[in-house]
């Protein structure tokens, strides 16, 4: 994992209006093609559905490198790209639907970027996954800034650690700002 530190700025007012510029044009997390290549790779022709997709970034970059292979990638936030984060640009078509009431059993892979901190929204979306589906999840662990708490007790219980080769690639290949915590999980429920 490779840090994008303060201390590489001239000030910390130049650093933050880097992570800022960053952030409204793309996301909270910093994602790379080659991470998106790796997940194309690994999940070739299966269904994705992106949840709180933000910009679409990400949605953007996987279905660059799906190409022409027999899988199909859905993109959903309940507030659309213009939100409270203050997105300024549209990379991908998000679609503007309550993602709590998606049937999202028809995917294979649902993928989640930085979910609210302290809200249900995480919880709900993971207890309506169907067993055997796959969740990529971008974000930080139990007691971060990312999912409530009792998001993370579910995944805990209720899903077990999966594709391991893929999640080393992804944190291998990951960058993140400075004082943030986060990484990539890769989870399969295997009970409801």
């Amino acid at each position: 994992m490779i840090s994008f530190n303060r201390k590489d700025y001239v000030d910390i007012n130049e650093y933050c209006l880097a992570q800022e510029k960053y952030r409204v044009e793309f996301g909270w997390h910093i994602f790379l093609e080659s991470q998106a290549k790796a997940i194309a790779e690994a999940y070739k022709g299966l269904k994705f559905i992106e949840v709180y997709a933000g910009t679409g970034y990400v949605a953007k970059l996987i279905t660059e490198q799906m190409g022409n292979s027999n899988g199909s990638y859905l993109a959903y936030d309940n507030n659309g790209v213009i939100n409270d984060w203050g997105y300024v640009k549209k990379h991908y078509d998000v679609i503007n639907e309550d993602v709590l009431e998606l049937d999202i059993t028809q995917a294979d892979v649902i993928v989640m970027c930085w979910p609210a901190y302290a809200e249900m929204d995480a919880l709900t979306v993971v207890k309506n996954m169907r067993i055997g589906q796959v969740l990529l999840y971008q974000g930080e662990g139990y007691g971060g800034c990312t999912g409530c708490d009792e998001f993370h007790e579910y995944l805990e219980s209720n899903f077990h650690e999966a594709n391991p080769e893929l999640l080393n690639t992804l944190n291998d290949l990951h960058v993140t700002w400075d004082g943030l915590h986060d990484r990539w999980f890769i989870y399969k429920k295997d009970k409801e």
